[in-house]
């Protein structure tokens, strides 16, 4: 899902996320995603995207540091502070970014707001929300994400729990017409 929620890990617990991501202009890409909690109420994230046609990689470091629990039928707030580097030269991006999360007996609401630069200054913020809803071991969701530099996004994803602690994902979804998808997995540990 491309809005987060506000959860984070038990102290100790650690997982691994990957993503394989065909985007709208055929390219395709790789991340891989381990995150791991010190401390009760902080995930520690680190992110590599790696275009797979090209040498160039974009690496992440971020904190989400959980403002309240969530409890059920209720809402939970999150920040999450990060630093995006550049491996061709172009120098770092910092982000800042507040995620809501709302559960009720028909799913979940996931939001997300960033508030980002992009190289030349320009504000290229982005606006995410996903509507959930668990069916048995099967988990569906809509999402739709408003950015200002890029035309909306609206895509569908399931997933579910294939073995303990390994979970598997897939996404379809439109971006100006042209189709985006995505495979991942997340294991626990």
């Amino acid at each position: 899902m491309i809005a987060d929620d506000t959860t984070t890990q038990v102290k100790g617990v650690a997982h691994i996320e990957t993503m394989w991501l065909r985007d709208t202009d055929g390219s395709r890409s790789l991340s891989i995603i381990p995150t791991y909690s010190p401390w009760p109420g902080l995930d520690l994230v680190a992110i590599e995207n790696r275009p797979l046609a090209q040498g160039s990689k974009e690496q992440t470091l971020q904190a989400k540091i959980q403002i309240s629990s969530a409890r059920f039928q209720d809402c939970a707030a999150a920040w999450v502070l990060g630093i995006t580097v550049w491996q061709k030269g172009d120098g770092p991006k910092s982000f800042l970014a507040v995620n809501g999360t709302c559960d009720s007996p028909v799913g979940s609401l996931y939001s997300s707001l960033v508030g980002t630069r992009d190289l030349q200054g320009r504000d290229v913020s982005s606006f995410s929300m996903t509507w959930e809803h668990q069916f048995g071991a099967w988990a569906a969701y809509i999402e739709t994400v408003s950015q200002r530099t890029h035309k909306p996004y609206l895509g569908f994803g399931v997933r579910r729990d294939v073995v303990p602690g390994l979970q598997l994902e897939g996404m379809w979804g439109k971006q100006g017409g042209q189709p985006i998808f995505s495979l991942g997995s997340r294991y626990s540990f």
